[in-house]
């Protein structure tokens, strides 16, 4: 009762048809990352860029089966012959105005501090307005 060609002649199924578009949409965002992303990258692209609606396991099944592999190991910054760096956009200041100086960040808002205050100051301040709350 098979028939051979009704197999032949049967409409691709939309799961089938779903795997193959995003197939190709995996192919696109690896071949945009100059063939560094690896399945948790494209997938992020899919799914926060794009908007796609698609898991993990999914796009890593994909790319196993289209052969597509991102760069092993750690992130690494892939350098372009030719193309300029970004400059300081914050305009940062590195230079020293002595030698051996130390550059610290204010703590107070903007405010330097001057001095420090003994460990023993601090408690007998803690002390004193512990006990101003607990006796009325």
């Amino acid at each position: 009762m098979s028939d051979p060609l009704r197999y032949k002649t049967r409409p691709v199924p939309p799961t089938k048809m779903r795997r193959q578009w995003l197939t190709g949409l995996i192919r696109e965002v690896h071949d945009a990352s100059r063939q560094t992303y690896g399945s948790r990258r494209v997938h992020a692209e899919l799914t926060r860029g794009m908007g796609i609606a698609v898991s993990v396991d999914l796009v890593g099944e994909l790319m196993r089966l289209a052969g597509i592999a991102g760069l092993p190991g750690p992130v690494t910054v892939k350098r372009l012959k030719g193309v300029a760096t970004a400059d300081d956009l914050v305009h940062r200041k590195f230079h020293r105005v002595s030698p051996n100086e130390l550059r610290r960040g204010s703590g107070g808002g903007g405010v330097p501090r001057v001095g420090w205050l003994p460990a023993d100051s601090v408690r007998l301040r803690h002390d004193a307005l512990a006990r101003k709350d607990t006796n009325p």
